[in-house]
């Protein structure tokens, strides 16, 4: 029987995304490993199929990545930091990132089937993970590698990377209160996203902990997650009889939304209504006042993201299936007040 990689990776002790990298040269393994795999590879008796390679080389070396229907997915500061991660790291591993798109009234399952059906990738990046998301069920359905950043809320077969929405709110919810607010305003993405539930039980579990009432008519929803959203959820939470002196937003690119609302209503952002967002973009230590938010590894992600494509390809599975990170709460003036330089709290 023809030796395989994975026959190579068993009988030297490494992994077959190592092994694979030593084989073909790559600067990033050291001689000793590249000698220990190449005598393994010797003693095996291991030759790689070159036609074989030929005919998989444009599919295998590619990663898939659909880019969301909504138009203004490409203005967001988040989007273009995580894609921009996703694509260094997967240069890293020499592969490429296939961008793909459809159409906004488009089926966006059958995007992803002619993409993963097209014979050009090896795996899928997906991000902005949904409750039992279709998108993964039909991939893993193609035997299709993906790596997704987010949970579905079940084990569908797909490894994920998620940041611990539910810590960073209750964070956020936590500082606020220590404060001395106790009306505080959350708006909220759509529910079809698992980490919209993970937030809001962050910020119920710190009310509760406080014993601070839920107040639903402080929850706003809001469907696009945009800046202009953020306006006019937070303009409907200041006209309340009582509403809240602080704000928690499911992003950063809506609390600046909430934030320019508050300060076309006349008051004091961070002063009279506090704002805290969520996600940790660039921008936010430059806005006017700088964004207090709670911050998440977008490039960590990324990479990390990519390394567990490119290793369920190469059939390594001592590859983690999925990782969950703690994000960080950095303290800025939108919440204190006053010229807060960025301090850590989680």
């Amino acid at each position: 029987m023809t030796a395989t990689l994975k026959d190579v990776a068993r009988q030297s002790g490494y992994s077959v995304t190592t092994v694979s990298r030593a084989l073909n040269g790559h600067d990033d393994v050291n001689e000793e490993t590249r000698s220990r795999i190449r005598a393994a590879a010797e003693a095996l008796d291991y030759s790689p199929n070159l036609n074989a390679r030929q005919l998989q080389t444009r599919r295998a070396q590619s990663l898939g990545f659909i880019i969301p229907a909504e138009a203004q997915r490409l203005k967001e500061p988040f989007f273009m930091e995580f894609l921009s991660a996703v694509a260094s790291e997967a240069a890293q591993h020499d592969y490429s990132i296939l961008l793909s798109a459809h159409a906004p009234d488009a089926q966006e399952e059958d995007a992803y089937r002619h993409l993963a059906q097209s014979g050009r990738i090896g795996g899928m990046i997906l991000m902005r993970a949904r409750r039992h998301d279709p998108r993964v069920a039909m991939l893993t359905g193609l035997n299709i590698p993906c790596a997704l950043f987010g949970r579905t809320g079940r084990d569908d077969g797909c490894a994920w990377i998620d940041v611990d929405g539910q810590a960073g709110v209750h964070a956020a919810a936590q500082h606020l209160l220590a404060l001395g607010h106790s009306r505080i305003g959350h708006i909220l993405g759509p529910d079809q996203y698992h980490f919209v539930g993970e937030r809001q039980a962050g910020y119920a579990s710190a009310l509760a902990a406080a014993r601070v009432p839920l107040e639903p008519d402080l929850i706003i929803t809001v469907e696009h997650m945009t800046e202009r959203d953020g306006y006019a959820a937070t303009r409907r939470l200041l006209e309340l009889g009582r509403p809240p002196s602080a704000l928690i937003a499911v992003t950063d690119l809506v609390a600046m939304g909430a934030m320019r609302a508050v300060q076309d209503a006349g008051l004091r952002v961070g002063k009279d209504v506090a704002v805290v967002g969520f996600d940790g973009l660039s921008l936010t230590a430059y806005t006017s006042p700088p964004l207090t938010t709670v911050a998440q590894p977008t490039e960590e992600i990324g990479r990390k993201l990519v390394a567990m494509a490119v290793a369920q390809i190469a059939g390594d599975e001592s590859f983690p299936k999925n990782e969950l990170l703690i994000p960080r709460l950095i303290v800025r003036e939108s919440s204190t007040g006053d010229q807060s330089k960025g301090q850590v709290l989680l």
